[in-house]
């Protein structure tokens, strides 16, 4: 990056990066919306401009961006319109893991509002055939609702369709492809994390 600035490849330092969606619209080469890095600036057609500004964290080098995550409500799942979230909680960002970590109370309203089943030996959501298909028909919408604190506050709202939740895991996990539902039970509020399912919309 300091080379391409100092030969004016560039204009400035600062980069943008969006990893893009498998499952979303089309590309010439494809199905899904590519990825796109751009270097020396940022692409404004990838993002909805919002006054929303998330500092960076310097006491924990574990915990760099940490967002307040105030609400999650969906629109068509089981339940009709359902709020997810009991209560705002502080989460961590993190492209390392694929799921969403929330509170147990936060997973069980999933499980009745998608119909998913807990595999305890392997701590994941799975969803059965008839489930998913239900679920394809119905296309539940996501609704997260972001800040710096867990209430109050400037806040920015991401909906995220359920094709971004609609995995599969195969070995190592599961020996065969198996459906299931990017979420995790957290055991502490250090484990509350929105992973790379929420990643790839936001």
């Amino acid at each position: 990056m300091w080379s391409l600035r100092n030969r004016s490849i560039i204009p400035s330092l600062s980069f943008g990066y969006t990893a893009g969606a498998y499952y979303r619209g089309n590309s010439s080469v494809g199905s899904g919306t590519l990825a796109s890095l751009t270097l020396g600036g940022y692409d404004s057609a990838r993002f909805t401009s919002n006054n929303l500004t998330i500092p960076f964290s310097y006491t924990s080098a574990n915990r760099l961006l940490v967002v307040g995550l105030q609400s999650i409500q969906a629109s068509n799942s089981f339940l009709g319109v359902v709020s997810l979230l009991p209560t705002g909680i502080f989460s961590l960002i993190d492209s390392t893991v694929p799921e969403i970590w929330l509170p147990l109370e936060a997973c069980t309203v999933f499980e009745t509002a998608f119909g998913l089943q807990y595999d305890y030996t392997r701590n994941r959501y799975l969803v059965n055939d008839t489930t998913h298909t239900q679920l394809l028909k119905i296309n539940p919408v996501f609704t997260f609702k972001i800040g710096t604190q867990t209430a109050d506050g400037e806040t920015v709202q991401i909906t995220v369709p359920y094709a971004a939740f609609d995995l599969q895991a195969s070995w190592p996990i599961y020996n065969s492809s198996t459906n299931y539902f990017p979420l995790r039970r957290a055991e502490n509020s250090t484990q509350y994390t929105l992973g790379r399912s929420f990643l790839q919309e936001t």
